[in-house]
């Protein structure tokens, strides 16, 4: 490593048993064997440096001594750890000083990189994507106009205050199991395709038998396999069929 005229004149002076003068005439004599590096006390180097910053506090000074300690402490290092199983090609101080300018070159690339990668997640964050509707799978056919959950719930209101007002006598008390509605409206369905809705839907019926079946039907509707729809006045409850592919 070549050590730059203006470090022999530094100020600041290392006291050792064996050695005494500038920091860089101790590297390069650790450098040419004729000091055991094995034998230098950086602590006590150390310690000497922030004697000499307490009293003269020169930046300058500071930032030439630590660079020497730091090429000390690398040399050190390299006898003390345990030698590698293939051995790597020698660098010397310049190719280590690049290497490690490149390294830091890198990191701070890739810590920009995430810098403006987090800042696009928050800024995503303040919107909300609306996907295209996916196109209906399943046709209720021509002439037919769907009735919405609005229409079907005011409906459903009215018949429930019509089946009130007729008297009913009831045996037993009434259960109705919804998945088996379930499986009795696709039974009828397989064979009709088209059902009244009035005719499922009767004033007749008991109060609980009509929310059983309300029930069946928009678990139904929830599944694609039927809809409730309006022909000339007329509601009913039809079979959803495949588009043709």
């Amino acid at each position: 490593m070549d050590i730059p005229s203006h470090f022999l004149l530094s100020s600041f002076q290392i006291r050792m048993s064996a050695f005494k003068g500038s920091c860089a005439n101790l590297l390069l004599l650790v450098q040419s064997k004729e000091i055991d590096i094995l034998e230098v006390v950086l602590l006590e180097i150390a310690h000497q440096l922030k004697e000499y910053l307490e009293k003269n506090q020169n930046l300058d000074v500071a930032a030439e001594a630590c660079q020497c300690i730091a090429h000390l402490l690398f040399l050190k290092s390299g006898q003390l750890l345990p030698k590698p199983l293939s051995e790597e090609p020698h660098l010397d101080g310049e190719e280590i000083r690049l290497q490690t300018l490149k390294f830091l070159a890198e990191y701070t690339r890739f810590k920009e990189i995430a810098g403006q990668l987090t800042a696009r997640e928050e800024g995503q964050r303040r919107f909300f994507t609306r996907f295209p509707q996916q196109e209906q799978q399943k046709e209720i056919g021509h002439g037919l106009d769907e009735v919405t959950f609005d229409d079907l719930k005011l409906l459903f209101s009215k018949i429930i205050a019509r089946s009130a007002q007729k008297p009913k006598v009831t045996l037993v008390d009434e259960e109705w199991d919804v998945a088996t509605l379930v499986t009795w409206f696709e039974k009828r369905l397989y064979i009709q395709k088209k059902i009244l809705f009035e005719e499922i839907f009767s004033v007749e019926k008991t109060r609980g038998e009509l929310i059983a079946l309300l029930l069946a039907l928009l678990e139904m509707i929830k599944q694609t396999k039927v809809r409730v729809v309006r022909e000339e006045e007329i509601i009913y409850i039809i079979q959803l069929h495949e588009k043709d592919s």
